[in-house]
Formats: structure tokens, C-alpha cells, sequence
């Protein structure tokens, strides 16, 4: 359970180790041929972090699709109605950066010491349709948080998602969505949800069809999709990165302030790639407050929101308590996912470990602490001879 496998290297990226599925193969096919050339990685170093490891970039050539599945992620759902959606994505929105800043989990990729959590670059390159004259004139790439707040509903989002993507997996269905709707059916949307799937939104709109059974009949519902937790060391600190954000969207939607008046968009997705780059060191914006310490804001501000909206949604006092202390102590002690692994491999290497042996020592030690169960804030550094 890691956001990126530490010991993962260039030879794993061959077509050969890629799934048979014929989906993700004709996806593969599309990405590329949409693109005309293979598809460049270039994630820069990170400088000033305060660990005392050599710093590093990754620059690497593609020629699959590869890259993507070597990107783990916890993905939350949450049913919203229609008219509270817009309200609860731009909450989602805002808490991009406070999330990725405590959930940090992927410092290492193809054997590089990259970003705290270097599966946010890593998927918006490896899935990267535009070709690099594209992108150097402002197309957005297909891994993207918006353009902008939600000030309507989530129709608005997939709108955008027709007009500025075409669809790269096409899909024809024999489905008639106003007859449908005239003869008292919900529409299943088919092609709608395809192109959404190939859409990847930090947070995604998603519309589906909760079938008719029991003697109910079938409902239409939308989610709010949440993607940008890695997955994370242990189940414990699963279940609180979870439990962090959907306190925390309730929260703001409900008391908090409106993004959507008093920041602009662009800094919210600022925050997420400071987050991405220095994890709980990062500093991040806040509506009201400006730039602020993640681990600050976090335990001042997006805790205690969390703790509220989880309060209100009828979450257990102690089961609610029990979750948020792990956001607390990881947040105070600084030591997430990406932290510990970091620490862990510079400590490996100076005791005389080459890069290679330190990150197999690296993901040994992670694996043992991972299935014992404990949450990562309280790891040790056990690097003995």
C-alpha cells in the first residue's frame, strides 16, 4: 500500500508488464496516437525540504502507458444531490492541497527521489495526450483539477469535459436517453460515463444508476469522486485520510468559508502542487488566512472542520475521535508516508547502501510496519546493521 513502489524501475515500465485488458490496451492506443510522439516525464527536483538526501529529478522517455499503473491512490466517493453539489466540489476543491500536504506517500520513482508525492506529476504526464507544442500554448491535459470554482451544478462539469476533450474510447449505445426519460426509465448515460472515465479530474463528477432492486426502482444519483490520496501505509491511515476529507467537505459546505468568493481557483490548484512537492512542509492557501504552514492550517483549521462535519453527519463521537487523533499526530509529528520513506532510505545509505539496496531495505521495513498495523506517524527509523 504505497502511492508509488519504491523499487519500481524504468525495465517495469516495458508494454511487456502492462494488463491484457483490452481496454487499457485501445486506451494506450488512443493516448498515443492522439499525442503523434512517445510521452516525456520531466518532474523536476524538489530544493530545501530539510532532509538530508541527495536531490534528484526524473526525466524518463515512455512508450506505453505503463507509468499510470505504477500509480496507487485511495479514491473516496460521496453521493451528493444536485443542488448541493457545486457547494461540495468546490469544498473538495479547496482541501486538494491540505490532503495530498497529509497524505503524502510517493518520494521515489524509477529509482529517483522525486516529490513528496510524486504521483500527482507522474499521472498528469503518463496519461498526457497533448504533444509538447500543445501543451506549451495552454491546452489543459487530461489530468487536471478545472478551470475554475463551480458556481452552477455539476452538469457545468461535464460540459467542460465535452468541450474541451474529445472522446478518446467512443462508444455508440443503442440507448435513446429522452425516450427513456419519456417512458419514466432513468437513462444510463453510457457514453456520458465512458468519456468521464477518461477525464481524470482531481476530483471528478460522476453520474450513475443505483439499479432497481427490493422492490425499489432504479435511481439516479451523483458523486463527487475525490482521487488525489495515494494509497496510503496502513488501513488505520486509510480510514483517516477518508475520514479527514469527507468531515472536512461537510464542514466547509455547511460553516466554513466559500472558496468561490474569496480565493481564486488558481491558488487552490497552487496549493495542490506545493502540497505535492514538499508535503507537510509545503505552506498553502487559505481563504481569509493567505499562505499558510500545512502542518498549522491542518491541525488550526482543517481538523477541526473535519471534526464538526463529521459530528453533524451522525459519525460516532469515539469512532470520529479515534480517526482524527491519527490526523493530529501525523500532522504534529510531520512524519507521513513520503517523510519516513525519505528518512528511511538516507539512513540506509549512510550506513554504506547503494540507492538500489536502500530502497529494497526501504520497502522490506515498509511491508513489516505496513502489515503490523500501527499508523506510519508512529514508524521508527530501524535501519541497524
Amino acid at each position: 500500500m504505497t502511492g508509488i513502489l519504491p523499487t519500481l524501475g524504468p525495465e517495469h515500465l516495458d508494454p511487456g508488464w502492462m494488463t491484457r485488458s483490452p481496454r487499457y490496451r485501445a486506451l494506450q492506443e488512443a493516448v498515443l496516437a492522439a499525442r503523434g510522439e512517445d510521452l516525456e516525464l520531466d518532474i523536476g527536483a524538489v530544493e530545501g525540504d530539510g532532509v538530508d538526501v541527495e536531490e534528484e529529478g526524473l526525466r524518463h522517455r515512455l512508450g506505453s502507458l505503463a507509468a499510470e499503473g505504477a500509480c496507487t491512490s485511495t479514491q473516496v466517493h460521496l453521493k451528493v444531490a444536485p443542488e448541493g453539489f457545486a457547494d461540495t466540489w468546490n469544498a473538495a476543491q479547496l482541501l486538494m492541497g491540505p490532503q495530498v500536504a497529509l497524505g503524502a506517500n510517493s518520494p521515489f520513482a524509477l529509482g529517483r527521489r522525486v516529490w513528496a508525492e510524486t504521483r500527482i506529476p507522474l499521472f498528469t504526464q503518463s496519461v498526457d495526450v497533448r504533444s509538447l507544442e500543445h501543451a506549451r500554448t495552454g491546452v489543459a491535459p487530461r489530468v487536471f483539477c478545472g478551470s475554475d470554482w463551480l458556481r452552477t451544478g455539476a452538469h457545468d462539469l461535464f460540459a467542460e469535459n465535452v468541450r474541451r476533450f474529445p472522446p478518446l474510447l467512443p462508444q455508440n449505445s443503442d440507448e435513446d436517453p429522452l425516450a427513456e426519460l419519456l417512458a419514466g426509465r432513468v437513462p444510463a448515460l453510457p457514453e456520458l460515463c465512458l468519456q468521464g472515465g477518461t477525464v481524470w479530474r482531481w476530483n471528478r463528477p460522476v453520474y450513475d444508476v443505483t439499479p432497481a432492486r427490493g422492490g425499489l426502482p432504479a435511481r439516479p444519483h451523483l458523486r463527487v469522486e475525490n482521487r488525489v490520496l495515494p494509497a496510503a501505509p496502513t488501513v488505520t491511515d486509510a480510514v483517516t485520510d477518508a475520514a479527514v476529507w469527507l468531515g472536512a467537505v461537510r464542514g466547509l459546505r455547511e460553516a466554513g468559508p466559500d472558496p468561490a468568493a474569496l480565493l481564486p481557483h488558481d491558488a487552490a490548484v497552487d496549493g495542490l502542487f506545493d502540497a505535492a512537492r514538499h508535503g507537510l512542509d509545503a505552506h498553502l492557501p487559505w481563504p481569509g488566512l493567505g499562505r499558510v504552514g500545512a502542518r498549522r492550517l491542518l491541525l488550526d483549521v482543517v481538523l477541526p472542520l473535519a471534526a464538526d462535519g463529521l459530528a453533524a453527519a451522525g459519525v460516532d463521537g469515539a469512532v470520529a475521535d479515534r480517526y482524527l487523533e491519527v490526523a493530529r499526530a501525523r500532522a504534529a509529528s510531520g512524519q507521513n508516508g513520503a517523510t519516513w520513506q525519505v528518512r528511511t532510505a538516507a539512513a540506509l545509505q549512510a550506513r554504506g547502501a547503494d540507492r538500489a539496496t536502500a530502497l529494497a531495505g526501504l520497502v522490506e521495513r515498509y511491508a513489516e510496519h505496513m502489515e503490523a498495523g500501527a499508523p506510519v506517524h508512529t514508524w521508527p527509523l530501524e535501519v541497524g546493521a
